[in-house]
This record gives structure tokens, sequence and C-alpha cells, in this order.
């Protein structure tokens, strides 16, 4: 009989074989699970390395000096100050774009604009001018100039400029969401996007326009309800997006920080609108980004070395903060399924050398007649191997039709698990407010929550390499068991192993 019939026969023949093929199926589906899925994590890390980690932010020194303020005295005589030191122009922008790898940039202008003919998500001054109406007591406590201000506020919102509307932290991080039309380019002007949320409510359709002003008492305690600072302008709605962070909203936010009232517009409409706070043509940061993110350091450093800018007045940095966030999650990931995989080869090593050194011990006797009989101690090694092999194939491939099924689901429960979850909407007090400006902190208590631009899946399918890489390792870490709990017994002579029966 030969060795691979006697291998069968030996499988076949000891029920106790079940128990080790269940154990192993549920090893070996751990070990394809967490293998997939960390592929899938390693994955997402560098597609989101190529997305969000090639950039880094440039900045203008905002120096205190005296010499850098401009004092500018407006027709109702009151006075705005205003920053006229070295800022990033538009030919120091150009400069960096010609260094090889850098592709694109971004700035991230805002401001606040009235906006006439809709209706925003009530706030801060709606609440206040409904209270007014309802309360006399209350109402006689404002003069009608304030109730002029508190209706141009509630109808005041912020307006972001940007060179491309995809390139914006709250768009790149998944925060805020385009569903549909779409997004604003370098190429355009007069146009606008706004949430979908703001559009249902005024019944808004991609096409129609809104028209954005800059109503002096938005920016001047003492400015005109009815005049504007720099030239109103129409524009096109040419997308919606949909917010996906979360904000604690209540009656103490402003309107112009309710994320869904917020609008994005190109740069080019801010510097129509702002005609005199000096950002028509300079910026204080300018974010750039490169094609090859493995570049980025090298990159940094020619443009640091260009002579034609002014270092004294500006640096560059690495802007990692959206990548460092959005990968924190799927580095947790990884760190938790190595330790898996390893404990998972461990605990199959430790089931191999048990199992097979209790066999080796009963099938002392059976050894002994395979060795009297001249049967070499190789090929007992190899009927050992191939005992164990069978039932190894047997639950592999089991474990393999397992894992293919429960890979991605059981990858987004990890993912699921390990990413944080949004911070729960707290009521604030009034006493909570009241000490935020005192503080004057009270854009923290509104701020949006961003999410960290961690995929909400990732892609835990079973590859051709996962497959073959781990069943290698499982050959090896069985025939270490095999060799090591068989050794003591094929060192010994027949005549040793039969004095144990006689």
């Amino acid at each position: 009989m030969n060795t691979l019939r006697r291998s069968f026969l030996y499988v076949r023949r000891k029920r106790t074989n079940l128990i080790l093929l269940f154990l192993l199926i549920i090893l070996f589906t751990v070990a394809l699970t967490s293998a997939a899925i960390f592929r899938g994590s390693q994955e997402a890390q560098k597609n989101i390395r190529e997305s969000l980690g090639g950039s880094f932010k440039m900045e203008a020194i905002i120096s205190d000096d005296p010499a850098y303020k401009k004092i500018t005295t407006l027709p109702n005589g009151g006075t705005i100050s205003s920053y006229v030191g070295p800022l990033i122009d538009e030919k120091m922008i150009q400069t960096v774009l010609k260094h090889d790898g850098v592709v694109n940039y971004s700035v991230d202008n805002w401001m606040t604009v009235y906006i006439d003919d809709i209706s925003l998500f009530p706030g801060l001054y709606q609440g206040i001018i409904e209270k007014a109406g309802s309360d006399p007591q209350y109402a006689a406590t404002m003069t009608e100039e304030e109730m002029s201000k508190k209706n141009i506020y509630k109808q005041a919102t912020g307006l972001y400029g940007c060179t491309d509307s995809s390139l914006h932290h709250y768009f790149q991080t998944g925060s805020f969401e385009l569903c549909a039309g779409r997004p604003i380019t370098d190429q355009d002007s007069g146009v606008v996007l706004i949430s979908d949320k703001l559009a249902e409510k005024n019944g808004i359709k991609l096409g129609d326009y809104l028209k954005a002003e800059m109503r002096e008492c938005l920016y001047l305690y003492d400015g005109a309800v009815d005049k504007n600072l720099g030239q109103p302008l129409n524009l096109e709605v040419i997308g919606f997006f949909h917010v996906n962070s979360s904000q604690s909203v209540n009656k103490y936010t402003a309107e112009d920080q309710i994320a869904d009232n917020l609008m994005f517009a190109s740069v080019s409409d801010i510097k129509t609108l702002d005609d005199y706070g000096g950002y028509d043509t300079e910026y204080d940061k300018v974010t750039f980004f490169v094609q090859d993110p493995k570049k980025l350091n090298s990159i940094i450093e020619s443009i640091e070395s260009d002579s034609s800018i002014e270092w004294a007045n500006f640096y560059v940095e690495e802007d990692d903060s959206l990548y460092s966030g959005a990968i924190k999650p799927l580095k947790h990931i990884n760190i938790f399924l190595s330790a898996l995989i390893i404990a998972t080869f461990g605990i199959t090593f430790f089931i191999f050398y048990m199992i097979l050194a209790s066999r080796v011990k009963d099938r002392k006797r059976e050894i002994g007649i395979y060795l009297s009989i001249g049967i070499s101690k190789k090929k007992i090694l190899l009927q050992l191997i191939m005992e164990c092999m069978v039932i190894l194939i047997a639950a592999y491939i089991i474990a393999g039709a397992v894992s293919a099924k429960l890979a991605d689901q059981t990858g987004g429960f990890i993912l699921s698990a390990f990413t944080p979850k949004a911070e729960a909407v707290e009521e604030i007090s009034e006493q909570e407010l009241m000490e935020q400006i005192r503080n004057g902190s009270t854009e923290e208590l509104f701020e949006i929550q961003e999410t960290s631009g961690t995929p909400k899946t990732i892609d835990s399918s079973l590859s051709v390499s996962i497959l073959l890489g781990l069943y290698f390792t499982l050959n090896l870490l069985l025939l270490a068991a095999v060799f090591v709990s068989s050794r003591p017994i094929l060192r010994m002579k027949p005549g040793h192993i039969f004095q144990d029966y006689y």
C-alpha cells in the first residue's frame, strides 16, 4: 500500500479529524478574511494618499507692524482697518505653478452676503424677529433701525470663493457631497452651489439665479441696511450639494453659520463683491496640489529655493491634515488585523503540534512496525504530512468560500467600528453662549463637525495573491508542526519503541 493511500485511509477512519477540520475552517476563515480586509485597507490608504496627500500650503506671515495697516474712512464716517503688507498675489501663484509636479491650486475666501428673495433655514435672527413680533415688551427694547438690521441678518449667509469647488476641504473630506449639477472651476464666473435642502425648501432648480449683495450693515456696526459694498451679483445655480457632516444648530446659531445655508461661488465673483477689503488680487493662504504625492517633499524644496519669492514674508509646509485624519482609522484597522493574523498563525501551529504530538504518541507501535518492515523514516514523515495536508486543503477550500462571502461585510463592520462617530448635537444654554461671547469664541459652538475623509467602504475581496500567500504560509506551519512533533519518535529504533509494549 503506497503512502498516499495509507494517508487517505487514516483520515477517513479517524472521526476526530472532523473536529480538526472544523477548527481549521474557523481559523482559516479568520485569517483569509483578515488578510482580505488588510489588503483593502492598504489600497484605501493608497487612494487617499493620491487624492488628499498631495498638497502643500503657502501662507503669508501676517505682521502686526503698523506700517502694514491701512485705515479707510467710509462715506458714513465709519472706518475699517485692513492689512496691506505682503500677500500672495496672482504672479506668485503662477510662479509656483510653473514648478514641475504642481498641477493645481485652491484659495479659500469667505464672506457674508445678503441673499434676497430666498428663505434661509432659520436661526438666531429669525428667532429674534419672531420674539419681537409676539412680545411687545421685548420689541420695545429695539429701535426700528435695529429691527431693519435683523431682517438683513436673517437673509445673510456665508459665501465661499474657490478656484475649484471639488478641491475645497469640505468636498475633499466628504463633509459636503455634490449631488446634482457640476462643480465650480477656475473658468467660471457668475455661478453658485447651494445645498440640496435649501433648494428644496425654496423650489430652486438648476439654472435659476440668486442675487448676492454685500450690505454695509453686515460689516460695520453703524452700516446702512440699504447700501452695498461692491457690486451686487446675479449668480446662476449650477449645482446642489448634500451636507454629510454634523453641526450643533439651535436658536443661538446665526443663519450664516448653518451648513445648509452656505454657498460656494468662484473667486472672480468674490473679487467683484469685495472691492474694498484688500482681497481682490491677493491671498493670505493658498493650497497647491501635486501630481505625485511621493515627490511632495522634493517639490517643496524646489519651490523654497526659488529666489524670485521673498521668503522672509512667506512660508511653505506640507498640508497633510486631511490625509492624516482620513487614514487614521485605517491604520488602526491594520494594526488590529496584523495582530489577529499573527495570533491565528500561532494558534494554528499550536493546534497542529498538539494534535500531531498526540497522534504520534498513540501511533508509536504503528510507526515501530513501519520501521521494522523497512519503510523509511522519510516515507513515514511524508505520510504524517499528507494526512494533515488532506485536512488542511479541505478546510482551506471551505474557508475560502466562506471568506469570499463574509469579507466585504466584515470589512464594513470593522471599518465602521474603527471610524469615529459624529459627536451628538448638544443644546447650548444661554449661559454658555454668554460665556463664549465674553471669550470671543462663539464660532466653536456652531462649527461644522467635518467628516474625517475615511471611506465608507473598502474593497475586501479575496485575491489570488492572498489565497496563494496564505496557503504557502499555512503549509510551512504544518511542516514545522509535523517535524517538531514526530522528531522524538522517528529518532528511536524499532526495538526501543516495542519495549513499551512488551
